[in-house]
């Protein structure tokens, strides 16, 4: 059972897939309780073959200065997607 809980919350896309120890240990606490959770946790997560293959455990992007701009919309954003394939109706 407890491996299944575990696989759940590491792994589970709706859940934050692949989620280093401290975020794993933190979902499974809000849900479970059981006997050397921490250190159980910790080696299911540093046993996991997709983390290690992929060093997921020391990918933590660094938090970004956020900087409020002197003025309404001086700063602006854009989002961009694409290119698309053109459609069946011959929409881009």
């Amino acid at each position: 059972m407890i491996p299944g809980i575990l696989k759940l919350f590491h792994e589970h896309l709706a859940l934050g897939i692949h989620t280093i120890f401290e975020w794993t240990l933190w979902k499974v606490r809000k849900f479970s309780i059981f006997e050397n959770m921490a250190s159980t946790v910790k080696e299911f997560v540093n046993n996991c073959d997709l983390c290690n293959r992929a060093n997921m455990r020391k990918i933590i992007p660094p938090l970004r200065k956020n900087t409020v701009p002197e003025m309404p919309f001086l700063v602006k954003a854009l989002d961009g997607a694409g290119p698309f394939p053109v459609t069946s109706s011959g929409n881009h």
